[in-house]
């Protein structure tokens, strides 16, 4: 007998709660639009925050990696094509950190994760191999050498990241509920 329920997106290992998708969903489209507009106007040299990867990592380490996957491929494309950039860069390199954050989604240990020091590490780990793929794309066509381009962007739009995410953290940690749980 096939069960079925409109409120649930099935998933490899699991359901997904359709409130939680729609959840995510806006969340994701405010900030993109919070990050191509104001994020850019708190820039430190050529450092900035990427509150898209800040989401990505959240939902990997809430829902596991495949909806994070799903989620990084999606806001990272509609990054690319609104701002620009070279189409699929962004998507490629939020696909791998919602896979590596998948990683660390474990049902309970996930509250000691968000609500302790290792976190920085997790977000700062995540969101450097996300700005090195990123660079691969982007470091022959700018007139940046290797060693500048990772110091000036990666380490420390990878420092400002995990700060924005250390603080969005605590402020999302404090509603213990998941989205798709009333």
């Amino acid at each position: 007998m096939i069960e079925h329920n409109s409120d649930l997106i099935s998933k490899e290992q699991g359901k997904f709660p359709l409130r939680a998708v729609i959840t995510y969903s806006i969340v994701g489209i405010v900030l993109l639009v919070i990050q191509m507009s104001v994020i850019n106007l708190i820039t430190i040299g050529n450092a900035l925050p990427d509150i898209i990867l800040i989401l990505v990592i959240w939902i990997g380490i809430r829902e596991g990696y495949i909806m994070a996957i799903l989620y990084g491929f999606a806001l990272g494309l509609l990054f690319d094509i609104f701002s620009y950039d070279t189409v699929g860069t962004n998507a490629l390199a939020k696909c791998v950190a919602g896979l590596l954050a998948g990683f660390f989604h474990k049902q309970e240990e996930e509250k000691q994760l968000v609500s302790s020091l290792r976190l920085m590490p997790t977000i700062f780990f995540i969101t450097l191999i996300h700005n090195l793929i990123y660079g691969v794309f982007h470091i022959q066509i700018s007139e940046w050498s290797f060693v500048r381009f990772f110091l000036e962007y990666t380490i420390a739009s990878a420092l400002y990241t995990t700060a924005f995410g250390f603080f969005a953290y605590g402020i999302g940690s404090r509603d213990k509920r998941r989205p798709g749980q009333g």
